[in-house]
């Protein structure tokens, strides 16, 4: 169960402030080890053998109305791949200093007794400037929706059950809970996985929606 503690590990919040720090690390909650950033949520039943010592218990945090089943549908991992890959990406340039203004973001002009710095025209001020190689391809996440069933949620979320997937050995999740405003329930391996949707405003796919929904395949 240490490997599965690890694993829970990282799906914990990582940013500490006031009111989130019982999010930052696993946590028990009625028998079952939990870890959560508020985003995503997953738990399973420990081992009876595996000594909880040190973990926190948080008993009423997780609310057993997040489970209700109102459904019940596979999804293969290879359609939550493909979903996946049709999230935008955009390319990051590699980046150097400017060489006009050696990275200041400033150049300094003269006109007879007058002197004067402005933005350098050649970065616009940044004071950098692409080399013109593609340094890495980063997923726009924030510019689409993936729709399973009801739900509409972040790509990056809908991503971490396939780490479920590889982590548990299975090909397939199996959808428990779907919910267009609450909470999506599902099932992968031993892991009951909870994803939180994205707020989304109708009218926007009649007024010129500027998002990609990318909606994946249900099997009965």
């Amino acid at each position: 169960m240490k490997r599965e503690l690890e694993f829970l590990k990282t799906f914990c919040e990582t940013f500490v402030q006031e009111g989130t720090e019982w999010i930052c690390s696993p946590f028990t909650d009625t028998g079952f080890l939990c870890a959560t950033d508020a985003h995503i949520l997953v738990r399973l039943k420990p081992d009876e053998s595996f000594d909880l010592y040190g973990i926190e218990n948080k008993a009423g945090k997780v609310k057993d109305e997040l489970f209700v089943q109102n459904c019940s549908h596979d999804i293969s991992v290879s359609d939550i791949r493909e979903a996946i890959s049709k999230i935008p990406v955009k390319d990051e340039d590699e980046m150097i200093d400017c060489p006009e203004c050696k990275g200041r973001g400033q150049v300094t002009w003269e006109y007879g007794r007058h002197r004067k710095s402005d933005d350098c025209p050649d970065c616009d001020g940044e004071g950098e400037v692409s080399t013109g190689k593609i340094l890495k391809s980063v997923k726009q996440y924030l510019d689409c929706y993936i729709k399973i069933k009801d739900g509409y949620f972040n790509g990056k979320y809908v991503e971490r059950l396939i780490d479920i997937c590889e982590f548990e050995q299975v090909d397939s999740v199996h959808l428990l809970k779907s919910n267009e405003f609450k909470n999506s329930c599902f099932k992968v391996g031993r892991f009951d996985v909870i994803l939180m949707p994205m707020v989304v405003n109708k009218n926007e796919f009649n007024t010129g929606f500027d998002k990609t929904v990318i909606e994946i395949n249900l099997q009965p």
